[in-house]
Parts: structure tokens; C-alpha cells; sequence
């Protein structure tokens, strides 16, 4: 379909950049142009990143905070559409490790507390809590969700390891309000960071995954870990 869908959007006006989806070089390319090129003292930049990967994100929050530009206030909006949830979606991990590779490499000295926000691939989580070994796991659950049937899955498919880390360590969260997943994300990172290292792993609702990333700005020794994963079964009339 993207060939259908690019050609409605250049029929609005919008210009297509191609970038890869494990960069964000081309996207930090655009974002120079549009900065350093505009005349304006306050500049609106509107991100829709219900599709974008977790890198593309990052690379647009770090490049605004980054960098010393000319203008006197640059307003950022983010905004969000769910997609449909599909229980039946198959997926292969293509890739488990740092968002950003320069800045979210960690030290595993025994010390490490994994804090997930899950979503109904149980293997994927697992496999890593096993692989980093943390002294401590903590998980966000969306609920409510943007979809019932989803938040109802999220909790049967990861049973196994929220009986095993126990309800004091499962938090639950509004999807669809980032200023509470915030507030209940920064007081517990801001209690445990005192004593150790912590790994975000920002899966489920992209909501989830925005708040983490500005966390992570904000305190930079908060490490964000991304699983990415490969659709097999893909049902282009369909979502996540």
C-alpha cells in the first residue's frame, strides 16, 4: 500500500523523504533544512508518529534539544492514532538492544532493574529479562487500553512473567493519557535510578513509548532498549 498512500499525501502537498528504518540520519538531514532554513522567530513542527520507529523519534527529540538554533521558541507537537489490534499477528525478533547505540549502551554489573512496557509477545520480553539477567523487573500494562480486547491479551499472554515478578512490580497505566503514564513512570524511575541502572524497554502503546523517550532526555543515564520485530502474517487492512 505505500505507493497508494504516498500518492495521496503528495497530492496534499507533502514532500516524500525516504529513510531507513533503523536510522534517523535522513531525518536529522530534514530537520537541519527546515531549522536553519526558516525565517520565522517561533517555528511549529507537527510529528505524526503513529508509524515511525522508536529511532526516528528519538533522533527528532535529540536533534531539537541538541542543537542552538536561531529561533526564539520551537514548538513541538506530537500526535497519535491507534491502529486496529489484530490478536492473530505473527511476529520474529529481528533485533533486541539500545534505541540509540551511541548513548544507550549500559554496564551490566549486576545492578540492573529492567522496567518493560508489555504488549502480547511474551517470547521477546522473556527472552531478554533472561539474556541481561536484572535484579528487578517492573512492568507497565496499558489499561485501559485504546482496545479492550488488547489490554485483556497483553495480561493473558504475559501471565508467566507477571506471576513472577508479583503485583507490588505490575503498574497500570491510561493509554490514552500521557500525562498520567508520565507522572507514574518518572516516580519510579526517580526512586530506583538512585541505586541502579535502569533499562527502558518501551513496547505497547506508542504513548508509552513518547514518555519514555522524553524521560530518557530529561535524565540520560535512563537507558531505552528497543525489541523490534518482524510481521509475518501482515494484513494491510489491519494494524497492531
Amino acid at each position: 500500500l505505500r505507493k497508494e498512500n504516498e500518492s495521496v499525501f503528495i497530492k496534499l502537498g507533502f514532500l516524500p523523504f525516504k529513510e531507513k528504518a533503523k536510522s534517523g540520519k535522513e531525518i536529522e538531514i530534514l530537520l537541519d533544512k527546515v531549522c536553519r532554513n526558516s525565517a520565522s522567530g517561533i517555528l511549529n513542527i507537527i510529528v505524526d508518529y503513529s508509524c515511525m520507529p522508536k529511532i526516528w523519534i528519538s533522533t527528532i527529540l535529540d536533534y531539537i534539544s541538541r542543537n542552538e538554533l536561531h529561533q526564539e521558541r520551537i514548538n513541538v507537537f506530537f500526535t497519535y492514532t491507534p491502529k486496529q489490534f489484530l490478536p492473530d499477528v505473527k511476529k520474529i525478533v529481528e533485533f533486541t538492544g539500545p534505541i540509540v547505540e551511541s548513548k544507550d549502551i549500559i554496564q551490566n554489573d549486576g545492578n540492573l532493574t529492567l522496567i518493560v512496557g508489555l504488549d502480547n509477545h511474551y517470547e521477546s520480553v522473556n527472552k531478554l529479562a533472561n539474556d541481561i539477567n536484572p535484579r528487578r523487573i517492573f512492568a507497565f500494562i496499558p489499561e485501559p487500553a485504546f482496545d479492550e480486547e488488547y489490554s485483556k491479551s497483553v495480561l493473558k499472554k504475559n501471565k508467566p512473567l507477571l506471576e513472577k515478578i508479583g503485583d507490588k512490580n505490575i503498574i497500570k497505566y491510561p493509554a490514552g493519557n500521557p500525562e498520567e503514564i508520565n507522572s507514574k513512570l518518572t516516580s519510579l524511575c526517580l526512586e530506583l535510578r538512585l541505586n541502579s541502572r535502569i533499562i527502558i524497554v518501551p513496547l505497547g502503546p506508542k504513548t508509552f513509548a513518547l514518555t519514555s523517550l522524553l524521560l530518557s532526555l530529561r535524565y540520560p543515564d535512563i537507558k531505552l532498549w528497543d525489541i523490534t520485530s518482524k510481521i509475518y502474517n501482515y494484513n494491510p487492512k489491519g494494524g497492531k
